[in-house]
């Protein structure tokens, strides 16, 4: 604990946002960046491998700045896009085309931006959703292991096996069954986390194209659907009531789910269900009708604004437990 204080901040508790009750640190990004630094040493990584443990530990590095004086959204941003293309150019992976329905789009080198953007939102999304225990963590988990299932990772496995560990590790220390006081991911932790989910799947589909294999953009698209409709969904709704999308609030799906049943554990199983459910059925419509499969995604999230907007209406405050720090 006295080393969590050095290396760390606390956690405060705000009244009407936090929904933890008790003494926790966010040094999620400290754990993760120490981790992953000392497995240089007893790992053989690949060269993507290697490149990649650097750019999110920068990136774990502007997320613990972040959670110790809140960096100015414009530099936050301008920060995230230096990092990230600046990996995507040295490591080359980047899109030159894009598959959009009946039309494939070249990019040229355009592409390189197209791929940061499309990484940048993926890290702000993830962070965008986190709010309960274990919810970051859990859907991180799921995700590796659809990676491991329906994605190429021959040239990752490595980094995905020490990062799984790592997780569940950290899942115990979230939940305060290794001794220690309760510990966040912060924004540290979450940068460094989805980074290196994000790049795992650009990295399958930068394989799959230089097999020539077709529509593989939009697996890609479904693998990180939930957190792309949940974006949108929040960020619409904050705009018809004249909020900023940035702002902190109670008003994420995990938050209406507790209302209605309190059970953190159970609405992060939940939540994660569900991604992995809206993954599986798009890499099936994508496999069977994949002209289409944009035009349904598309649809599905307008049913999931739709779908989240009744849940909202009908929820009904019953008291929550301890959460993370909210987004």
């Amino acid at each position: 604990s006295n080393l969590l204080k050095v290396i760390d901040f606390q956690d405060p508790i705000i009244p009407g946002r936090s929904l933890h009750k008790q003494q926790a640190y966010l040094g999620g990004g400290f754990f993760f960046i120490a981790c992953l630094l000392f497995s240089l040493l007893i790992v053989s990584y690949s060269t993507l491998e290697i490149l990649m443990i650097c750019a999110a530990s920068a990136l774990g590095i502007l997320g613990i700045i972040d959670d110790r004086i809140t960096v100015a959204i414009r530099w936050k941003f301008i920060l995230q896009f230096v990092i990230v293309i600046s990996f995507l150019f040295w490591s080359g992976l980047y899109f030159s085309y894009l598959e959009v329905g009946f039309a494939t789009i070249p990019l040229g080198l355009f592409g390189l931006i197209v791929t940061t953007v499309a990484v940048m939102l993926v890290i702000n999304a993830l962070n965008y959703f986190d709010g309960i225990d274990g919810l970051c963590l859990g859907l991180v988990l799921t995700k590796i292991l659809l990676l491991s299932n329906y994605f190429y990772v021959e040239n990752f496995s490595s980094l995905l096996f020490i990062l799984t560990i790592l997780c569940v590790i950290f899942l115990f220390a979230n939940f305060r069954m290794i001794g220690l006081n309760k510990i966040f991911l912060g924004d540290g932790g979450n940068y460094i986390l989805s980074f290196i989910i994000s790049l795992g799947v650009i990295n399958s589909l930068s394989h799959s194209m230089d097999l020539e294999q077709k529509h593989v953009h939009l697996n890609g698209l479904w693998f990180f659907g939930l957190l792309f409709f949940e974006f949108i969904a929040v960020s619409w709704n904050r705009r018809e009531e004249k909020r900023s999308i940035f702002e902190p609030g109670q008003d994420h799906l995990h938050h209406i789910l507790l209302k209605r049943w309190d059970n953190p554990v159970g609405v992060v199983f939940l939540i994660c269900l569900i991604s992995a459910f809206i993954f599986v059925m798009g890499y099936e419509i994508t496999a069977i009708v994949p002209q289409w499969s944009l035009v349904i995604f598309i649809l599905t999230q307008l049913g999931y604004v739709f779908a989240r907007s009744l849940l909202k209406i009908n929820s009904r405050p019953r008291g929550v437990r301890e959460s993370t720090n909210e987004k």
